[in-house]
């Protein structure tokens, strides 16, 4: 993690979720002192894309009469669409459901979010 110690002020450091607490271990250790904002991948595609709650996996649930988990999954597929149109019902499926939750206000747009 040397690469840290070239790090300057009002530097952006993106890095997996599983390396956050020892980025955040190593700065400390090594008392850097540098005005940097350190943000997981998770946290770029919840700000970008949207984020959710347990009332959006209910929902998820209740209508598709699925578990918890498999709601969970529903929605994490979600982020990866990117088209307006799909010719796989699959798909058109996830993008329909994509559009309810929107409408009904259950995925959570961050319009703060800057990078």
């Amino acid at each position: 993690m040397d690469f840290l110690n070239n790090l300057v002020d009002n530097s952006i450091l993106i890095i997996p979720n599983d390396l956050k607490n020892k980025v955040l271990d190593y700065i400390d250790e090594n008392k850097l002192l540098i005005n940097t904002k350190i943000l997981t991948f998770n946290q770029i595609k919840k700000g970008l894309l949207f984020d959710y709650t347990n009332e959006t996996l209910y929902e998820i649930m209740k209508i598709k009469n699925i578990t918890f988990e498999t709601a969970k999954d529903f929605v994490e597929n979600l982020y990866f669409l990117n088209e307006k149109d799909y010719k796989e019902d699959k798909l058109k499926e996830l993008l329909s459901l994509k559009e309810y939750l929107e409408e009904k206000g259950l995925l959570i747009k961050d319009e703060l979010f800057m990078i």
